[in-house]
């Protein structure tokens, strides 16, 4: 019945049970009913528990039944060493009820004293869970008066854990402490033993210390506590003179932790030179460290001149190579910024801030640009930023191409706050210098930068006058630039205030079609086709329609494919139609090159514009040179040849320009290669299906 389905009967048939041990006779047999109620004190149901521990408490008054109980016990005590994560946590939960329970009855007090000696061993258990469940169970049965002596008794046992030469113990020591401290009952216990806990911060063994520090943040949960660790505070300030650096390290962590809290604000303010002068460390982990703790004191402490003495070595941290450490100086740095009464001393370290661009580690002058982009969004550090856009400015000399790159990005982004225009128009001149550095890079980063400015119509007119300047870079003798000023030149075109000066250098664009640089050819013909969509550049683009069909013939691909579908996209701008069909002849001509590319390319790009009424007469006249490709030697120019052909032939415009060379076409028929005559038979196939082509179709059919 203890095994019922029904929470009720499993209830009822606890508290009978316990009834039947008045009878001395029934002790033996009862005895078979210890295991089953100890299960019982983990049940879900709580008047099933508490019928199970009341039976156990009237048992516990007999001695053949008391012995069995405390077997028992030490098998619970044993379940706990089994816990393996927190997945089980619900067993855990059930194992600690249980002990509650019995803990409720005075009876079973005897019997739980006998089992604390083995939860304390426990405690010094390797799985962190077992120890952690250990640690609720003491701290449960703490709260009751007639076993709180002997609870007590475990912290005098676990200080000696400390002494341990073994690492594991030292730790679970540190650790049970921590789970002991966060109960009220503990707390007279805990206080003489913060001194131990702050000594472990020098243990040998990291996990140790480590383990120490997060105690130490437990502790602060027991407002009781709160005295003790403010009178201890000052043995932290003579650790961070330790030798060692990771003890000076995660004792900078710990009182950077402590001085989160308002209670130990006032003892923590003691350890703040300390830290200042630590901030010289050579080590980069107490670097880290530090910063991390005066960015705390930056943005909790009340003692402003002791918080504003700290920045400057915030700054000098911020320059520190290790990535943790300057993360950590740029985070307080942003942090103390928020507080009104720092905000003097940051505007005066903002020039310090300006000087990380110039690092020679690239996550420096990453931290540094990226604080100050945080710092310009607030209103009280404009004036600082502002005095130093002409600092950044001269950064895109710097040998270094990523402090050009973070120059030109921070002046970009500043550009786009209101309150920094004026300072940026000012610096326009200076970047357009840039434009002939010796160094390509420079060169590069500032043909970018002026790009970027210039998608801001707050710079329209400082860009414009350097527009010719961007184009003398079409010339460079680095490829990248000559690309990078060619793409900035369409970029500008796009925008109303720059129509007049683009116009002006769409010849110098057109020449890079002959650069060496297929890269540079290709975003020079991008350019003018996307110029060319634009009616304003209609007069220019005309005049280089020859230059961009002259590309057809490009040794690269990319250009040549990328030419002609601008050729077909710019035959639609009605400014332009004229000067797409003078070039008509030409592109024929490309139907007899040499590269096959050319020849095929050619053939859909005189299909294309077939498909425009206003190119009729031109087609027309060029439809005998592609039917003579259908004798290709490569095959893929003869299918574009045939499939431009099907595709006029569909059209009114050409039928009797298709019908003249259908005889062509048919003595393909009787070619050597078999390809040819699939091809030529297939076009005759498909133009017979057109009315207008019957005729001249049936006589050839004869031939086949």
């Amino acid at each position: 019945m203890l095994e019922e389905v029904s929470p009720f009967i499993r209830s009822t048939a606890a508290a009978a049970i316990g009834r039947l041990a008045q009878n001395a006779n029934l002790h033996t047999a009862l005895r078979d009913t210890i295991p089953p109620l100890f299960e019982l004190l983990k049940d879900q149901y709580v008047d099933v528990r508490s019928a199970a521990s009341s039976t156990l408490s009237k048992y516990a008054k007999y001695e053949e039944l008391r012995t069995a109980i405390n077997i028992n016990i030490e098998s619970q005590i044993e379940l706990v060493k089994k816990l393996d994560s927190g997945r089980q946590s619900s067993r855990a939960d059930a194992i600690t009820f249980g002990f509650v329970k019995l803990a409720e009855h005075n009876e079973l007090h005897d019997t739980l004293h006998i089992a604390i000696p083995l939860l304390i061993e426990s405690l010094k258990d390797q799985n962190s869970y077992v120890r952690s469940t250990t640690g609720r169970i003491l701290g449960k049965l703490a709260e009751q008066a007639g076993l709180r002596d002997s609870i007590h008794m475990v912290v005098s046992a676990i200080v000696k854990f400390h002494q341990d030469d073994d690492s594991h113990i030292r730790y679970c020591g540190a650790a049970a402490l921590g789970q002991l401290g966060i109960q009220a009952e503990f707390c007279n216990e805990i206080r003489p033993v913060i001194p131990m806990l702050i000594e472990l911060l020098k243990d040998p063994d990291s996990e140790v210390r480590s383990r120490a520090s997060s105690t130490v943040e437990n502790l602060m949960e027991q407002a009781d506590l709160h005295g003790a660790l403010s009178a201890n505070v000052p043995l932290l300030i003579g650790i961070l003179e330790h030798s060692d650096p990771s003890v000076r390290s995660v004792t900078a962590s710990t009182i950077g932790i402590l001085a989160k809290y308002d209670q130990l604000r006032n003892a923590t303010r003691v350890c703040l030179m300390p830290l200042i002068c630590l901030s010289n460390d050579n080590d980069p982990n107490v670097h880290s460290a530090v910063s991390l703790a005066l960015g705390v004191f930056a943005r909790h402490a009340k003692d402003q001149d002791a918080i504003i003495a700290t920045i400057p070595s915030i700054i000098d941290l911020l320059k520190h190579t290790d990535e943790m450490v300057h993360s950590a100086a740029a985070l307080a740095v942003i942090n103390a910024s928020k507080k009104v009464e720092f905000r003097s001393a940051i505007n005066a370290i903002i020039p310090s801030i300006g000087r990380c661009f110039k690092h020679m580690n690239g996550s420096v002058q990453q931290k540094g640009a990226s604080t100050l982009k945080e710092l310009a969004r607030q209103a009280e550090f404009v004036d600082g930023i502002r005095t130093a856009i002409s600092s950044i400015a001269e950064c895109l000399k710097d040998a270094d191409k990523d402090v050009r790159s973070k120059a030109a990005s921070t002046l970009v982004d500043l550009g786009k706050q209101a309150e920094f225009v004026d300072g940026i128009r000012t610096v326009i001149p200076s970047i357009a210098a840039c434009l002939k550095d010796a160094d390509k890079n420079v060169r590069s980063e500032a043909v970018s930068t002026l790009r970027d400015l210039g998608k801001q119509a707050e710079f329209v007119d400082g860009v414009r006058t350097v527009i010719p300047s961007i184009a003398t870079c079409l010339k460079d003798a680095d490829k990248k630039v000559r690309s990078e000023a060619v793409s900035t030149l369409r970029d500008l075109g796009k925008q109303a205030g720059f129509v007049d000066g683009i116009r002006t250098v769409i010849p110098s664009i057109a020449a890079c079609l002959k650069d060496a640089d297929k890269n540079v050819r290709f975003e020079a013909v991008s350019t003018l086709g996307d110029l060319g969509k634009q009616a304003e550049f209609a007069d220019g683009i005309r005049t280089v329609i020859p230059s961009v069909a002259e590309c057809l013939k490009d040794a690269d691909w990319s250009v040549e494919s990328k030419a002609a579908s601008i050729l077909v996209d710019l035959g639609k701008q009605a400014e332009l139609v004229d000067g797409i069909r003078t070039v008509i002849p030409s592109i024929a001509t490309c139907l007899k090159d040499a590269e096959k590319n050319v020849r095929s390319i050619a053939a859909s790009t005189l299909g294309a514009l077939g498909k425009q009424a206003e190119f009729v007469d031109g087609i027309r006249t060029v439809i005998p040179s592609i039917a003579e490709c259908l004798n290709d030697a490569d095959n893929d120019v003869r299918s574009k040849a045939a499939s431009t052909l099907r595709d006029l032939g569909k059209q009114v415009e050409f039928v009797d320009g298709v019908r003249t060379v259908i005889p062509s076409i048919a003595k393909y028929l009787k070619h050597a290669d078999k390809n040819v005559r699939y091809k030529a038979a297939s076009i005759l196939g498909d133009l017979g299906n057109q009315g207008e082509s019957l005729p001249d179709i049936a006589t050839v059919k004869l031939t086949w």
